[in-house]
């Protein structure tokens, strides 16, 4: 690492980032990547997973860590390192080539936690391995079990990649870094990002990363793959032993260099007082450590978005010993609480026209002409190629248990769409595409509902943008609205929330307006908006997209209600981006508590309900004084439940 003599100052950060080669196919997924410096994405099946956890058990290890962290690299074979590389890369390549544009693996290793308190991996930034002024290096760190705090999840600081602009030199801890003594300061700014089987994290090697130790009974096991462009050259920097001033030198190397020296190795020769043989060197540099000023820091990490998290504090505190630290006074980041505000906050702008906007926060939707016909004919085609077969009921992709085919439609959602909506939209980021259809029966009727809280109410909305590949009419099961009901009342919502709507289903049916949209047409409406859809009559599949999108800064949660305890409270979990595209429980069991993300604990909640006096205040004189008991022609016959949950409860008991 290089810097100027001097004593600790404030810490810098190189804004803007250089202009790079993008690294992804997606300009979404390259996107977040350059804001936050990491991406989180399905990327392998079971049965790869599968098969390198077999792989893995069938190896010797004798390089094992008495602290409880290792990684194969370690092992003192190059044969052996050799050939977990070339097992690695096997089992991804075709995944790599997915979702990167181009790209060289350069190293690829296994990443073992065994038990015990001492395998904790202190926050730190990876060696540079490219010319980071005109490439970015990244580490798809996959999970091979599934990981949580407790067996030892890795850990980001959001927007740490653009902090420190120098050469990150090896070996450590003979190295001094910026942040050397500052680990346990910054520890608990680590967002631990708990991951299923199969997901990776994708993070630049610039961003700050760690882990704390595995208090499980059995290995957390994962997988590390060095990734950079094809046309970038890789490079590594040493700190040369007993050069005063000290200096660092750098080498132009091949990826065999990672197999010759691991950091153990490299760090016996910088103890020995030699340097690395038989390497081009491209030049030297002077290097003086320069302490990063952990005041400034952690205000830069709150500035960017990340969160002090109390509770990690404290357990690593209880490990290390002594008092856990606290979070800055002033000014004090948000902590890992959630509070429910029953106040309405005012909408960030997501809309690029002012009359969009304007009519979101008013009604709660707008219509918009979103498709061209040949637009609506592709994703017509992809639909079709995926399901040659007529659906029965209500579908959801959302909901599908493969989740290769998940990622596969929204994929092909985001290609299609994706220059319309940045047409559309500003300051947005897309969550999630998927098809929403209708077979032609009865079972197909999505009863009144409003969808499931996926962001923080408090001052985001979540918004969808639902456009039919096919003219709507009164027989195929159109969507019909409330106006303004997303201003109604604050609500929390998820599975086994209950619903405002349940006592006043009779009067909202009298309320709700049908929206009769041509194909390529979209309703874009807040996700708290009272909907309903009637079943599809018409003899044929009606297909929708739906993209799922919010304000770009709007942090995602699921919320929770424990029927079994009397207290009247939701339990709330802050989970990654990543939710529609990996949760299986929507498919599995709708009513148990979320084995994903965070739980940020339980919120008092007053469980609101609509009346029919709210209602005729609102909307009078729509609505009649007596309750009508008998159902109209739109009206279905199955038990008063949200829409979205009828259609799940429907799945399970099929």
């Amino acid at each position: 690492m290089t810097d100027d003599l001097g004593a600790p100052r404030k810490v810098t950060v190189q804004s803007p980032m250089p202009a790079m080669r993008p690294i992804f196919r997606s300009s979404q997924l390259q996107d977040d990547f350059d804001r936050d410096g990491y991406v989180i994405v399905p990327f392998l099946d079971a049965s790869q997973v599968a098969e390198l956890n077999a792989y893995y058990a069938s190896l010797d290890h004798d390089h094992k860590s008495p602290h409880g962290f290792h990684v194969s690299l370690d092992n003192q074979d190059r044969a052996f390192k050799r050939a977990v590389m070339d097992k690695l890369q096997s089992v991804a390549r075709a995944r790599v080539d997915e979702v990167f544009d181009r790209a060289q693996i350069f190293v690829a290793s296994y990443v073992v936690k065994e038990p015990g308190p001492r395998g904790i991996v202190p926050p730190h930034q990876d060696w540079t391995f490219v010319d980071e002024q005109r490439f970015a290096s990244c580490t798809v760190w996959i999970a091979l079990c599934r990981t949580t705090v407790d067996n030892g999840a890795l850990g980001v600081i959001q927007g740490s990649h653009r902090l420190f602009d120098h050469h990150r030199a090896s070996p450590s801890p003979q190295c001094p870094t910026p942040i050397g003594e500052l680990m346990f300061q910054i520890f608990p700014y680590l967002a631990i990002k708990e991951m299923e089987p199969g997901q990776a994290l994708i993070f630049n090697n610039r961003t700050l990363h760690g882990s704390p130790p595995n208090l499980s009974e059995v290995p957390r096991i994962a997988a590390g793959i060095g990734i950079a462009h094809e046309e970038a050259e890789l490079l590594h920097h040493y700190l040369l032993p007993g050069t005063d001033p000290p200096q660092i030198e750098c080498y132009k190397v091949e990826p065999a260099f990672f197999h010759q020296y691991s950091n153990g190795k490299l760090g016996q020769l910088y103890d020995a007082g030699q340097r690395p043989e038989g390497q081009i060197c491209v030049g030297r540099e002077p290097f003086v450590r320069k302490a990063a000023d952990g005041e400034s820091l952690v205000q830069q990490f709150s500035r960017d978005g990340n969160r002090f998290d109390a509770a990690l504090a404290e357990r690593m505190a209880r490990l290390f010993g002594q008092a856990a630290p606290r979070a800055p006074s002033a000014p004090a980041p948000p902590t890992s609480s959630y509070t429910f505000s029953a106040d309405f906050p005012a909408m960030k702008r997501v809309f690029r026209a002012q009359e969009h906007q304007q009519a979101l926060e008013r009604d709660g939707f707008v219509v918009v002409d979103f498709l061209d016909a040949a637009q609506v004919s592709a994703l017509v085609e992809h639909y079709r190629s995926t399901h040659p077969e007529p659906v029965k009921g209500f579908y959801a992709s959302t909901f599908a248990g493969d989740l290769s085919y998940r990622e596969g439609v929204d994929k092909r959602i985001r290609e299609v769409c994706g220059e319309r909506i940045d047409a559309l939209t500003q300051d947005i980021k897309i969550i999630f595409g998927s098809y929403i259809v209708k077979g032609s029966d009865e079972a197909s009727q999505m009863n009144i509902h409003q969808d499931m809280t996926l962001v923080d109410e408090n001052e985001f909305s979540g918004i969808n943008i639902w456009c039919p590949l096919t003219d709507l009419n009164a027989h195929n099961g159109p969507l019909f609205v409330l106006p303004g009901s997303h201003r109604l009342l604050r609500t929390l919502r998820g599975s086994t929330i209950p619903a405002i709507y349940d006592g006043v289903r009779a009067e909202l049916m009298k309320l709700l307006q049908p929206v009769h949209l041509r194909a390529g047409q979209a309703i874009i409406f807040d996700q708290s908006i009272i909907h309903f859809s009637p079943p599809n009559q018409s003899g044929a599949d009606r297909v929708v997209i739906n993209v799922f999108f919010a304000h770009r800064d709007a942090r995602m949660l699921i919320c929770y209600h424990d029927h079994s305890q009397p207290e009247q409270a939701v339990e709330v979990f802050e989970v990654d981006d990543s939710l529609l595209h990996v949760y299986e429980h929507f498919g599995t069991d709708i009513h148990a508590r979320p084995n994903v993300g965070r739980s940020l604990g339980k919120v008092p909640y007053a469980f609101p309900a609509l009346t029919p006096e709210l209602l005729r205040q609102r909307y009078s004189p729509a609505v009649p004084e007596a309750h009508v008991d008998a159902p109209t022609a739109a009206t279905s016959s199955t038990p008063a439940a949200s829409g979205w949950r009828t259609w799940l409860r429907r799945l399970l008991s099929a």
